[in-house]
């Protein structure tokens, strides 16, 4: 605290004023070669931003922050202005390349730890590269697009695929919803757009809706198809039965005339055709479609073998929004849970199995929300190992 060290300024005005001084020009040189090496490492990681508004730079003059200036001045510790970055992420690298072909890949890890890699196939055409920057020294290069890898899957046939898509707001004699009908829509359209999914959408759906689209399902589908099966709405349990169940739009507090019970969907999965069901459950207490334990499916380590052995497998799987517990039904225009589903079926590019889907999405919604989501086989419904496949388009 220079300014107030009145002791120093009394007894030795000039020794106070050149202490002064040195540490503040000590702090000002600090500043400003702090800011320039944030400046240096965004332009050697391809960010131009600093370099652009003149920060790329020792003199103080472009570091200093006027209040962090005064804070020098007053107590003998400041701050310099931030350095900025390109706002929407993006950057540009330049890297040398032997002549002749080399391949470069780009890698990109997010903050779940997801990561994806892009391979370029490059060509130098040239021995002498022409006049760059000595910083970044570049070699012509010939942009070609990358040669196509065999499909592994060519010679499999994944079926057809269905889905019963269910979202339930309006309550007659519940409280309202607000994201039940949007997710169903988004999921709707999703499966139908990037999957190639037959969707019969059911939009504040009464009992007779869901359990005759289920026994439509059941009437029509064989061992060549598999059924997704979503349902956002209200649920609830009965504490006595520990049974869980499906509200439809009909349903009526303390007559369980209208309610679909987690057993009569299990009965009907059980009794549908196709090789593989998954029910995917956004509603309260949804846990009980379950198991309790959710290791029972395991990720192979071999890709292709695993794909290929879920795939003649039955599997009778069930994604549910958390276990015995109220789930929220708020969010930026979804709820927590159907934001993590609809952004893992969007992001995905080849393959995915309902273990990896789970797997991406679990954390997401534990954060956004007070609620565990489960991935298991569904009780008594005649899972046999398998694992449901979503298939994007190509």
């Amino acid at each position: 605290m220079l300014l107030f060290n009145t002791n120093l300024l009394l007894d030795d005005p000039f020794a106070f004023f050149v202490l002064f001084a040195a540490v503040g020009l000590a702090l000002v040189i600090g500043i400003s070669v702090h800011e320039f090496s944030h400046a240096a490492a965004a332009n050697l990681q391809g960010d131009m931003t600093a370099t652009r508004l003149g920060r790329l730079t020792l003199n103080p003059l472009a570091h200093l922050h006027p209040t962090g200036t005064l804070l020098i001045v007053v107590v003998g510790v400041g701050f310099g202005r931030p350095v900025p970055v390109n706002p929407d992420g993006s950057f540009t690298v330049r890297r040398g390349v032997v002549r002749g072909d080399s391949t470069v890949a780009i890698t990109a890890t997010d903050e779940w730890g997801n990561i994806a890699t892009q391979r370029i196939a490059v060509t130098r055409t040239a021995e002498t590269p022409p006049v760059a920057t000595a910083a970044f020294p570049v070699s012509p290069v010939q942009v070609q697009a990358p040669k196509p890898k065999p499909d592994p899957f060519a010679d499999v046939y994944f079926g057809k695929y269905h889905a019963l898509v269910i979202g339930n707001n309006r309550y007659p004699g519940f409280p309202d919803l607000k994201t039940a009908v949007p997710d169903a829509r988004a999921v709707a359209e999703t499966l139908r757009r990037d999957y190639g999914f037959e969707v019969d959408l059911r939009i504040n759906a009464k009992r007779d809706d869901i359990i005759g689209a289920l026994s439509k399902m059941r009437a029509r589908l064989t061992a060549d198809d598999s059924l997704l099966v979503y349902y956002a709405g209200h649920g609830l349990i009965d504490d006595l039965t520990e049974q869980g169940y499906w509200l439809p739009v009909d349903a009526e507090q303390d007559n369980l005339a209208n309610w679909v019970s987690t057993s009569d969907v299990t009965t009907m999965v059980r009794a549908i055709g196709a090789k593989h069901v998954m029910v995917v459950a956004d509603s309260c207490y949804s846990g009980t479609l379950v198991r309790a334990v959710t290791s029972g499916i395991k990720t192979a380590t071999e890709r292709v073998a695993w794909v290929r052995r879920m795939l003649n497998k039955r599997s009778r799987t069930a994604l549910v929004s958390g276990r015995l517990e109220p789930v929220s039904d708020k969010g930026g225009g979804h709820s927590p849970f159907a934001k993590a589903f609809l952004d893992v079926l969007r992001g995905n590019d080849s393959i995915l199995d309902g273990t990896e889907l789970f797997t991406k999405m679990r954390r997401p919604v534990m954060i956004s929300a007070n609620q565990t989501p489960e991935y298991s086989d569904v009780r008594n419904a005649g899972h046999d190992g398998g694992d449901f496949l979503f298939v994007k388009k190509k």
